[in-house]
């Protein structure tokens, strides 16, 4: 599906890694939200994989944030309306 691509690092033996696409990047806030969601709901242990930010060094929770204002934003703090690519019936 184009999120991935294959890059081979070594001749003989033929080896390969799998290197994550823009398109495999932009799941990022996808797949750490469900991560997030099932450390929260799923894991009576403790996370079994947590996230460090390079920039301070501090483990890290991924928060949604506007774009335009930079405040979190959660399910009651914005409103769904129609979008340019909506279809109407006809």
């Amino acid at each position: 599906e184009g999120i991935f691509e294959r890059v081979q690092y070594q001749e003989r033996p033929p080896r390969f890694e799998y290197r994550l696409t823009d398109k495999g990047r932009d799941l990022w806030s996808v797949i750490t939200a469900m991560r997030q969601w099932g450390d929260r709901w799923a894991a009576p242990d403790g996370p079994p994989l947590v996230i460090r930010h390079h920039a301070c060094g501090r483990l890290a929770d991924a928060v949604a944030v506007c774009a335009e204002c930079g405040v979190p934003i959660d399910p009651r703090s914005v409103t769904a309306e129609p979008g340019p690519g909506r279809t109407l019936p006809a």
